[in-house]
């Protein structure tokens, strides 16, 4: 599942399973690589709902949820942060270690 949330369902939307909260701005080149290698992962797992937040729609995001840069991925199981990623110079191999970390412990 792919979500768009913003600040006032932003809670609601993660609260349940997991997923990876993207943060991001429609100008940064590194977001737009973040963007293509998380699409590929949802794409391939149906387990993994993404929230795409991109912060030029609602800026008040980056403050409540601590957003340091872009892109900044966020990774929740059922409404819980377990793992954060900033900056754009992470390979698929580190998503892939991150969500493994999350769902399995590993």
């Amino acid at each position: 599942m792919i979500a768009y949330p913003t600040t006032s369902n932003y809670d609601e939307i993660v609260a349940e399973g997991f997923w990876i909260a993207d943060f991001y701005t429609s100008t940064c080149g590194p977001c737009k690589l973040i963007d293509k290698i998380v699409g590929e992962l949802v794409t391939e797992n149906p387990d993994i709902n993404w929230a795409k937040c991109n912060l030029e729609n609602d800026w008040s995001m980056k403050d409540r949820y601590d957003v340091l840069g872009t892109p900044t991925l966020i990774f929740y199981l059922d409404g819980e942060e377990k793992e954060r990623l900033i900056g754009g110079f992470h390979t698929r191999e580190d998503i892939e270690e991150a969500i493994s970390t999350v769902l399995y412990g590993e």
